[in-house]
């Protein structure tokens, strides 16, 4: 299938979002504890999904001192510096219901940033709402300026609908996408998932009321609430007063989990269709032994001794799957590059020179790394230029050999789906073949999982989809 590669490629969001047991909102001093204590969990929450979105941050909360009005605090940014829980001025955020979303994107406004940070607010037939979003919606008329979230507050805005339940099925029937959406209104919660389940989303419960978000991760951080379940392809639910209804459900029999959510964005810890996350990293780590022959042979033949390797995998998604290639390979594993918690993401700089800088300043690298040969386990190599940089840097530390061992196949085509992968001219892996890629990015040797070989780690009966790998699009969704 041919896309046009100017098209705008939207990236990874996070949505969490908090409804109590009595969305009445009124205002008592036995609920007065709960209220405050929502906000603070919200914070919480945002911050275990701050690695899908490092752009900006926003909370929307129902006012229970300002008579059910909206209220939004949101801006450009990390969640710890748009919100400090210790400044909170408690007498303006007691709520019962708010929802919550971090976001990275490349898409609508270039002027006003801060248009487009969620969530956003929307005034539909049966009142006003906030909405989240996390995906991307591919067949959107691209003559349509604003973000794949505006589009879908003006379809609320404008529907002929009569109730909440008969638009957002309309809603989702009308959406050919990946995505998940939560709306809260003055006194009810509704999550949606889309019909192919490309995107996670999850709900936990607490005694006193129910907490939404994208990774399950977030329930392990706040433990007074207790994962529920993940919901099903094409679900909708509705969750007011202490119960959940279930609205709709249509799940197309072409579902597929996005691979890349078990690769790189998810966090460790975290569940996805009945996965966790760990395991399967893990997993790819100890298939990706398995079939590396070039190493195997050569600790055979005695070429090189067990005691002359150390694995390392490269911070942070690479960790588990190194962890799981040195175990499968009795081999030692040692976190000898760290990377520095300030630095948050790989700039491209214009010369070699600046970019051993930069490299430097983001990794810490244990000098113990000398004479070692080296075995690189990292998730992905996209451009090829951190890659490059960093076994420049390693060699300068005296490595003897430097092996790239890569928990998944080859980036050949972008995204589309909502995941922040360039266009097909940027990926090192549509233009280059694997030795060619070696030879770029300076390794001794380079060694990629294929996609059964992924497959097979996550479960040969889950459907996964590896449009990013083979290019192999879902039709439907354009």
């Amino acid at each position: 299938m041919e896309i046009s590669t100017s098209e705008k490629i939207k990236t990874e969001c996070g949505i969490c979002a908090i409804i109590s047991n009595n969305t009445n909102n009124t205002n008592t001093n036995t609920n007065t504890n709960i209220h405050i204590d929502n906000y603070k969990n919200m914070v919480m929450g945002l911050e275990s999904l701050q690695h899908r979105g490092q752009e900006s941050a926003g909370i929307c909360y129902i006012s229970i001192r300002d008579d059910n009005d909206f209220h939004i605090d949101k801006n450009i940014g990390l969640v710890k510096n748009i919100f400090d829980i210790d400044k909170l001025d408690t007498s303006k955020i007691e709520s019962n219901i708010l929802l919550g979303h971090v976001r990275y994107s490349t898409s609508g406004s270039k002027k006003d940033i801060l248009k487009d940070v969620q969530p956003l607010i929307g005034i539909s037939p049966f009142g006003k709402f906030a909405i989240a979003h996390n995906g991307n919606i591919p067949h959107i008329n691209k003559n349509f300026q604003e973000s794949d979230t505006h589009f879908i507050v003006e379809l609320i805005e404008n529907t002929k609908t009569t109730s909440w339940k008969d638009c957002l099925i309309e809603l989702h029937n009308t959406l050919k996408g990946a995505y998940c959406i939560t709306i809260i209104t003055k006194d009810t919660m509704f999550c949606m998932r889309d019909q192919y389940g490309y995107k996670p989303l999850s709900i936990a419960k607490s005694s006193h009321g129910y907490m939404v978000s994208s990774e399950t991760v977030t329930y392990s951080i706040i433990p007074e609430y207790e994962l529920e379940r993940e919901l099903n392809p094409g679900e909708i639910l509705m969750i007011k007063n202490g119960e959940i209804t279930m609205l709709y459900e249509n799940a197309n029999k072409n579902s597929q989990r996005c691979l890349f959510e078990y690769i790189y964005f998810m966090k460790d810890g975290s569940l996805f269709d009945g996965i966790m996350v760990d395991s399967t990293r893990e997993k790819f780590g100890e298939i990706l032994a398995e079939k590396d022959s070039i190493i195997q042979n050569r600790i055979k033949d005695k070429s090189i001794a067990k005691s002359d390797i150390v694995v390392i995998g490269c911070p942070n998604t690479g960790i588990l799957g190194g962890k799981g290639y040195a175990k499968h390979l009795d081999l030692e594993y040692q976190q000898y590059i760290v990377k520095r918690k300030h630095m948050l993401r790989t700039f491209i700089l214009p010369s070699d020179e600046e970019r051993k800088k930069r490299c430097k300043e983001k990794y810490e690298i244990d000098e113990r790394i000398k004479d070692k040969i080296v075995i690189l386990v990292d998730d992905s190599i996209v451009r090829g230029n951190t890659m490059k940089t960093l076994i420049s840097v390693l060699f300068d530390y005296k490595c003897k050999e430097i092996h790239i061992r890569i928990t998944a196949p080859p980036i050949r085509s972008p995204c589309y789906y909502g995941i922040d992968i360039p266009t097909h001219r940027e990926l090192i892996a549509n233009q280059k073949s694997i030795d060619e890629i070696n030879e770029y990015v300076g390794a001794t040797s380079l060694l990629y999982l294929d996609v059964n070989e992924m497959k097979k780690a996550v479960g040969e009966d889950k459907k996964v989809c590896t449009a990013c790998f083979t290019g192999d699009y879902n039709e439907d969704l354009f």
